[in-house]
């Protein structure tokens, strides 16, 4: 239910008039929280120089942005979306980090931990399976920190539990689970989805194109790294290669169930990013040394091709709200007039797979929400038709 209150409350002021305030508080509340997440990988992997730690966070403010789907307006202006595949995974990681800290009490992290496990199934699951992972991996019994920090995890991991619990007894979850959406109903329909699932997330990981950046900006900067740090890189690397491993096969699993959607990997992107730069930091490949020069003309054309990515969204993102604002003032007459059938919306769809937001041109229920939504607006709104 988290997602949905959050998304209510932040909608509530505009119900009745065109007050997106609150949109915008949720769009920089959640970059601050990328924000946050990267500073912790920035400290987790011993990175020193600034200009790297500048890149860094850089690289995952923009990272969720693919070649076919515009996740990057998805994680800062998509509260629902954001709100359930986003945030889980984020909140996790900072739970991981201040668990030992006095301001992070044990009534916090169990709060934190019961609205991780009641956003989302596999983001749930994937929450408590590497927070247990996490302390058998990092936090051991013979030193008083880890001991503070394991008393707060603690808190944190049964408040996942719970919320976790509490979405699988929904009534509701299974309702839709069986009805709204279809579970398999065979073995052969099973293993379709299954391929399909396995197929689509996979292909988006291996065209995500700041996923290698991070890789190539990992191994040429190497050097910038301390790796004399608390724990061995590798042993950090290790753990993220398979929390990021379990999130995508639960998420695999998890749209077999269900369906898969473009917007689902949101979080996958806050785990693999760093894996990835820590795969290349610590690769010791040697076809990578003998192409060196290759591999630098590659990593200049990758850092354009991702820019240009980012560029593309921000302009994508400009249209759409102009397209917005300009359909917005035609609908109100046209459903004044009581012909809804010329309706204009503001899509942004990317081309190939068509993968992106859709809007009132392509869904009735969006339109009839959309109708309901002006009407309820004060008769003002309704002026410059004339009437």
């Amino acid at each position: 239910m988290f997602p949905y209150a959050v998304n209510g409350l932040l909608l509530e002021s505009s119900k009745g008039s065109v007050d997106f305030l609150a949109s915008k508080i949720f769009l920089f509340l959640t970059a601050a929280i990328v924000v946050l997440v990267a500073c912790v990988f920035i400290k987790w992997l011993g990175i020193r120089n600034r200009y790297l730690i500048i890149t860094y966070i850089s690289i995952s403010l923009l990272g969720f942005e693919g070649i076919f789907s515009p996740l990057q307006i998805a994680a800062f202006s998509w509260h629902q979306t954001s709100v359930t595949h986003l945030w889980p995974i984020a909140l996790t990681i900072l739970a991981w980090e201040f668990a030992g800290s006095r301001k992070f009490a044990g009534v916090s992290l169990f709060f934190c931990g019961l609205v991780v496990g009641n956003s989302n199934s596999a983001e749930a699951l994937w929450s408590i399976v590497t927070t247990w992972l996490y302390v058998k991996t990092f936090l051991r019994d013979d030193e008083v920190a880890s001991k503070v920090k394991k008393d707060g995890l603690r808190f944190f991991f049964f408040g996942s539990v719970l919320g976790f619990t509490l979405t699988l007894t929904a009534p509701g979850f299974w309702n839709r689970a069986n009805h709204s959406v279809g579970m398999p109903d065979s073995i052969a329909d099973f293993g379709f989805r299954l391929a399909k699932s396995t197929g689509a997330f996979g292909f988006d990981i291996l065209t995500h194109p700041y996923l290698w950046l991070a890789f190539l900006i990992g191994f040429f900067c190497k050097s910038n790294i301390d790796l004399v740090s608390i724990f061995h890189l590798r042993q950090k690397g290790g753990f993220l290669v398979r929390s990021s491993l379990l999130l995508y096969i639960l998420l695999v699993f998890g749209t077999t169930v269900g369906y898969p959607a473009w917007h689902q990997p949101l979080g996958l992107y806050i785990v693999l990013l760093p894996t990835m730069f820590i795969v290349g930091a610590t690769s010791e490949a040697r076809f990578l040394k003998k192409t060196l020069g290759p591999l630098k003309i590659f990593f200049y054309i990758t850092v354009i091709f991702c820019l240009s990515l980012s560029v593309r969204s921000s302009i994508s993102v400009l249209n759409r709200a102009q397209q917005w604002d300009s359909a917005y003032h035609s609908n109100i007459c046209l459903i004044h007039q009581g012909d809804t059938r010329m309706l204009k919306g503001a899509e942004m769809v990317y081309p190939v797979f068509q993968k992106g937001i859709e809007d009132i041109e392509s869904w009735a229920w969006m339109k009839q929400s959309y109708v309901t939504w002006i009407n309820s607006q004060e008769s003002t709104t309704f002026a410059a038709c004339g009437y």
